[in-house]
């Protein structure tokens, strides 16, 4: 990929909010920290430098570094419609302004006060509003005092909730342009939400590759493992979307019936914890699943195990994944939206049927007993997720589509 430098005439600084639902630890919030602090990089004599990540692990492909040499650069701040949460200091760590608009729940209707107030003050160009609420809000608020360039960005294939496709459909006509992390987000709104696909946009998610790459195991006895297993690993929400008990099941078919040396490191949190716990202890796997709840430190727990598996019914763009292939993990996952877009079936790791949770059993089985296999499923992985999902790229992509909203405004 032949390196991008885009130069506007008339150097500007573009103002920039960006809006999301809150600032707890999770995909979207980390993905907005790499944004607004990528951005804030832009244009400084040291930009190209700080979005820039190293080449990819020796015998692999390089990532196609993306260079600018942008005469505009970006003022950005960062709200969210919801309490102070943890990510918030981490942004304010890159010098980004971050308000907390306090909401108490869905329907706090002060935050549509308290973001105009904050539009207000800071009279943004344009406004890049990141899930449905923050969507719903932002497009109302930002119409309402004549922002600029406003747009939405969606990332999930929501399923079951009438109400946000209502609001997607909406928020969507008010954009200059929606944003989809995805090809199967894309046409998940499009055939759901009615969109025409030229008014979407897709650019997926980018993560700091090296981070991962570069990581160092964790002590799998401090976690009351045995570093002598074969370990799995998941992260993610633990939420029955995530689908978390099926691999459970899968594990305890795996130990039980294939007589397989395993354990299981389960990263995350969420409302299905203590029902997990509980199908753990029934299928007497205790000693070989270990709850590590939310952690900063998630590249060290994925270089300390072998296979990454993610059993989920649904995704929008699986951060969690593509994580997972930059530190080297080959992955086992389900045939759905959003992990389609991210493994390369026979290349980078398996795709299972949603409805087949034997085929999912026999595809972790396939490459504990094959390591070759795994192994060279997991350098192919590395190797994707340093070519299409680096911070680099993200940043440019975003760049260039601001650019562009503004352009068309003038």
């Amino acid at each position: 990929m032949p390196g991008i430098s885009v130069i506007l005439a008339g150097a500007m600084r573009i103002r920039l909010l960006i809006l999301l639902t809150d600032l707890e630890i999770g995909g979207v919030p980390l993905f907005v920290k790499d944004l607004a602090g990528g951005l804030a990089a832009v244009g400084s004599p040291s930009g190209a430098e700080q979005i820039q990540e190293s080449s990819c692990p020796s015998g692999a492909i390089a990532e196609p570094i993306v260079t600018r040499k942008d005469t505009d650069t970006f003022q950005v701040r960062v709200a969210c419609l919801a309490r102070e949460g943890p990510v918030a200091q981490e942004i304010r760590r890159h010098g980004i302004v971050t308000h907390c608009l306090g909401a108490r729940g869905p329907w706090d209707i002060r935050v549509f006060y308290r973001l105009a107030k904050v539009i207000g003050a800071f009279q943004p160009h344009i406004l890049h509003c990141c899930l449905v609420h923050a969507n719903v809000v932002g497009s109302i608020v930002g119409r309402f005092l004549d922002v600029p360039c406003v747009f939405a960005s969606i990332h999930t294939a929501e399923r079951g909730k009438l109400w946000h496709l209502t609001a997607e459909n909406l928020t969507c006509r008010w954009s200059r342009t929606t944003v989809c992390v995805s090809k199967s987000v894309s046409r998940h709104v499009e055939r759901l939400a009615h969109i025409p696909a030229a008014r979407l946009r897709i650019i997926p998610y980018g993560i700091n590759c090296r981070r991962f790459a570069d990581a160092r195991a964790v002590n799998l006895t401090d976690l009351g493992l045995k570093p002598a297993r074969k370990t799995l690993v998941f992260v993610g929400r633990l939420d029955p979307v995530k689908a978390v008990d099926v691999l459970l099941n899968a594990l305890s078919e795996l130990v039980w019936e294939k007589k397989l040396n395993l354990q299981l490191l389960i990263v995350g949190d969420g409302p299905e914890r203590q029902r997990l716990q509980q199908l753990t202890l029934k299928l007497k796997l205790s000693d070989r699943v270990c709850f590590c709840g939310a952690r900063r430190d998630v590249e060290r727990l994925l270089k300390s195990a072998e296979i990454f598996v993610m059993p989920s019914r649904w995704e929008g763009l699986p951060l969690a994944a593509v994580e997972a292939m930059a530190a080297g993990l080959p992955i086992v996952a389900r045939r759905t939206e959003g992990l389609v877009d991210v493994v390369d079936h026979g290349s980078t790791g398996l795709l299972t049927p949603l409805e087949d949770v034997t085929e999912l059993t026999q595809a972790i089985e396939k490459l504990i007993i094959d390591p070759n296999m795994a192994q060279r499923f997991g350098r192919a992985a590395q190797n994707r997720a340093f070519r299409k999902f680096s911070t680099s790229v993200m940043i440019n992509n975003y760049v260039d589509l601001y650019k562009g909203l503004l352009r068309r405004s003038r």
